[in-house]
């Protein structure tokens, strides 16, 4: 007897409906539909080519802003001296030094996010794998019990062959015997198929997430603190080779930041959009037809058709059919027949095991390894850490963009600074209010254009 639970108790987060709300635009720019629009086949279509125009838009505001503030860092370091030496610059320099302090803490800030988001996305991963791997033993148990059905069908067919040498009605009930092993069979073939699908999904999960997203997600961190840490040093030590380099490493570094942060933006608009309805969307992406449709559409409601349990259901049948004839030819026509006493203790064993499967195979069971898998692993921890990651890279890149600029400036009202407040030789030419030249520069440089006396020309 099947029971039923409310599918409709999942809710998603707040989180997951802001980024659902996401608008959808087709390159036209025109609104598309943001409901999951994957189905069996993974491809790009229309409803995947409507999550990619925000993010690339995205993308190019983010070039745009590093290449504008690039410019004006080349333009403020190829002022000339004189402008420099202007003292109106140099009284702003506190100003990009508080600038290039604030967007380097930025930084700073927004990337110890990600270790908050390692913490939810990590809890996460853990979820889904144990949960995954009590799937997957499960299944084991339910492969190991079918086996031990199978042997212990053929040894049963087996004794009433062996039967029918002193039992000729023994014949009777071979029938009831290849039905049933008929039902096991394809009670197996179906675990192992769902089995091998399982597991070959969890070698990939840990193949490209669990074992390696640490290594990738902690490179880009230590690259961030890596831009920031080269810009502090250049700062205090006032060095413009420093400078140079933390700059063009880091206009390098933000361009594949950039891309990544609009690779977790797509991916985040697409899981938002299928964590919307999770049970409606993983069938939509099942062919209708087969086995593992019908068997997934009853898991996650726990109501209607289930056909591994109508593979044990009928296997039960025909073994009970088969119990009553061995039965009846033990009580009649085949008094003491060894070989039907050893197929009536064979069949109390099967009934054991079937029992012992059709517990297995619970809905509540198997329905609350899908709520920890889908609902609580992937569309609340996983699809949370991925957001903080994503905040987390955008916002410091963004920050960066801004440091070379305040960089540059303070360093330039630094020079401007140290030059006006020169001592003067007394000696000095005054050029003008900030502008002085040494005494003995100023001679050399007229005995240069003015020469001590004019050229003679012989006639």
């Amino acid at each position: 007897m099947s029971q039923t639970i409310n599918s409709n108790t999942y809710g998603s987060s707040s989180l997951v409906q802001q980024v659902h709300d996401i608008v959808h635009l087709n390159y036209r720019l025109q609104k598309q539909d943001n409901h999951w629009g994957i189905y069996q086949k993974l491809e790009i279509n229309s409803y995947v080519e409507s999550t990619i125009v925000i993010p690339a838009i995205c993308l190019v505001i983010a070039l745009l802003l590093k290449i504008i503030i690039s410019c004006g860092v080349c333009c403020c370091s190829s002022k000339s001296d004189d402008v420099l030496t202007n003292e109106k610059r140099s009284n702003r320099r506190a100003v990009y030094l508080f600038g290039f302090i604030f967007f380097i803490l930025i930084a700073i800030i927004s990337d110890q996010l990600i270790f908050y988001g390692d913490s939810i996305f990590t809890n996460g991963l853990h979820l889904i794998s144990d949960n995954v791997d009590y799937l997957l033993s499960l299944f084991s148990q339910l492969s190991s019990d079918s086996d031990r059905l199978l042997n212990l069908g053929y040894n049963m067919t087996s004794e009433l062959e062996s039967a029918e040498s002193n039992c000729t009605d023994a014949s009777y009930a071979i029938p009831y015997m290849d039905e049933y092993i008929n039902y096991v069979k394809e009670f197996q073939s179906e675990v192992s198929s769902l089995s091998d699908n399982l597991s070959n999904a969890d070698d990939k999960y840990h193949e490209y997430l669990v074992d390696y997203y640490q290594y990738f997600l902690f490179g880009f961190y230590g690259l961030i603190m890596f831009c920031c840490v080269w810009y502090a040093l250049s700062a205090c030590f006032k060095s413009k080779v420093l400078a140079n380099g933390g700059t063009c490493f880091s206009q390098l570094f933000l361009m594949v930041l950039f891309v990544l942060c609009t690779i977790l933006m797509i991916a985040l608009m697409l899981s938002a959009d299928f964590c919307m309805d999770p049970s409606d969307n993983l069938l939509q992406m099942l062919d209708y037809n087969s086995t593992t449709y019908q068997s997934t559409s009853y898991y996650l409601t726990c109501s209607g058709y289930n056909p591994l349990q109508n593979y044990v259901s009928e296997a039960n049948y025909y073994l009970n059919k088969l119990n009553q004839s061995v039965t009846t030819l033990l009580d009649t026509y085949c008094q003491n027949n060894s070989y039907l006493v050893q197929v009536v203790d064979n069949i109390g064993e099967s009934k054991s095991l079937l029992e012992s499967m059709q517990d297995l195979l619970d809905c509540s069971t198997i329905r609350g390894y899908y709520d920890s898998i889908i609902e609580t692993g992937y569309c609340a921890d996983i699809f949370q850490g991925t957001y903080l990651f994503w905040l987390a890279f955008y916002v410091a890149g963004a920050a960066l963009c801004f440091v070379p600029w305040f960089l540059w400036g303070f360093r330039l009202g630094q020079i401007a600074h140290e030059t006006v407040r020169a001592p003067v030789d007394a000696d000095a030419l005054i050029l003008s209010e900030d502008h002085y030249v040494p005494m003995a520069e100023a001679m050399q440089l007229s005995a240069i254009v003015e020469p001590s006396s004019p050229p003679q020309i012989k006639v």
